[in-house]
């Protein structure tokens, strides 16, 4: 599934927590669905993503950037350690940091990654949409 909501159905309530807090949006109440539901419309505003935006470190607007050109298809990690001409290794604790604020996934991230395997990296289709919007506007001035 490429769409966030699911995304974030699959998310544990500590992840929920934690992206609540990446994305400074309060979380109230101890139902899961409402959380996500609350996450969801502060995810899909373009308010949001520019305050958020406005808030990353350049090396993870660098990665948000290139996977915003793969229009939805999944990249692996080397492929993007060798564009963006850094370590893979540090465009993976790069793709963990975004991970860890909801926005940036991996196939298949409900299941263990087997062993030998390149994880596979992109946008949820509604988080792209709206960094889409805000580097247009950002380029536009």
């Amino acid at each position: 599934m490429r769409n966030l909501l699911g995304r974030l159905n699959a998310r544990s309530a500590e992840e929920l927590s934690r992206i609540s807090v990446a994305w400074q949006v309060p979380v109230s109440g101890s139902d899961k669905l409402g959380q996500v539901a609350q996450l969801y419309r502060a995810l899909t505003d373009p308010t949001s993503a520019r305050d958020l935006w406005s808030r990353l470190p350049p090396d993870e607007r660098a990665l948000i950037t290139l996977l915003l050109s793969a229009d939805e298809s999944a990249r692996p990690l080397a492929e993007l350690a060798a564009q963006l001409g850094q370590p893979e290794a540090d465009v993976r604790q790069i793709a963990a940091r975004l991970y860890f604020k909801g926005i940036v996934v991996r196939i298949r991230d409900d299941y263990p990654l087997p062993v030998g395997e390149a994880p596979r990296l992109f946008l949820p289709r509604e988080v792209g949409i709206l960094f889409k919007r805000v580097t247009d506007e950002i380029a536009a001035g």
